[in-house]
């Protein structure tokens, strides 16, 4: 179930979750699909520009 991910805590709105594997952060968001929006290095700061 996608929306038992945790929230993404840089991102203000609550459709966006991510996915932590080793140390890279999956970033997607929910709706009718499920949209993978980018895949950063956990040393990265993540701001709403980035999607």
């Amino acid at each position: 179930m996608p929306e038992m991910e945790r929230r993404v805590p840089d991102l203000s709105d609550s459709r966006y979750r991510e996915i932590i594997f080793g140390h890279y952060r999956i970033i997607y968001s929910l709706g009718y699909e499920i949209q993978i929006l980018t895949v950063r290095h956990c040393c990265q700061i993540l701001s709403d520009d980035d999607l």
